[in-house]
């Protein structure tokens, strides 16, 4: 059934969602003049527009399930019109629940790099973003101030890093200027075999061993 994969994908999501909630509630700003994540408005709006796509994933994926059990328990076969509203509500399912963990990560703060680097035990992680955060800096995480869409901040970073081994971008669902820019001057700098990880739109390698990691682009 379509409800298969979209199940999983809800509760790994789920999963996360309370993680976030229980971590962030009485954790305290260290950039962006502090404060209270939980008084963020920013923060806040994330998490309500997170838990109405999870809501809308389960409430479409509860309501194909149920009226196909029905046919099913009645000995009716199951019509197209149904089989193909559950194969779209599958898919956008997935597509809202990554949506969700998405604008869980914008607001994050230093947990998204940290996460990154618990992934990748024998690496250096580097986080790029347009404020100064490096109060979130810690070993093995190195924060750059900059914008990704100007390639001189780019080639800096670049040599200070000493190069690149793997890269990690939060494309959500749209590839804009400012990633195609960010990618091309990856494509011409990564070393080949390295691998290019996009969570969500790019699917690459299991390398757990790289020394240096790249969060492009990535909410610190």
């Amino acid at each position: 059934m379509p409800s298969e994969v979209i199940a999983s994908v809800i509760g790994a999501v789920s999963g996360g969602y309370e993680r976030y909630l229980e971590q962030m509630r009485d954790r305290s700003r260290l950039s962006l003049g502090g404060g209270r994540f939980a008084e963020d408005h920013f923060a806040q709006v994330a998490v309500a527009r997170a838990a109405s796509q999870l809501d809308a994933a389960i409430l479409q994926t509860d309501r194909n399930v149920t009226d196909i059990w029905a046919r099913v328990v009645a000995h009716e076969p199951i019509p197209m019109r149904l089989r193909l509203r559950a194969r779209r509500d599958q898919v956008m399912g997935v597509e809202r629940a990554v949506e969700a963990i998405d604008l869980l990560f914008k607001t994050a703060g230093g947990n998204s790099l940290r996460m990154w680097k618990d992934y990748f035990p024998n690496s250096t992680i580097h986080g790029l973003d347009l404020y100064d955060k490096s109060a979130l800096a810690e070993a093995r995480i190195t924060i750059h101030q900059g914008d990704q869409r100007d390639p001189a901040c780019l080639r800096q970073i670049h040599a200070e890093m000493g190069g690149i081994d793997i890269v990690i971008d939060k494309l959500s669902t749209v590839l804009n200027a400012n990633r195609r820019s960010n990618f091309k001057f990856v494509a011409r700098n990564i070393p080949s075999g390295s691998a290019s990880k996009c969570r969500a739109r790019l699917t690459t390698a299991n390398s757990r061993s790289p020394t240096s990691v790249a969060a492009c682009a990535s909410s610190c």
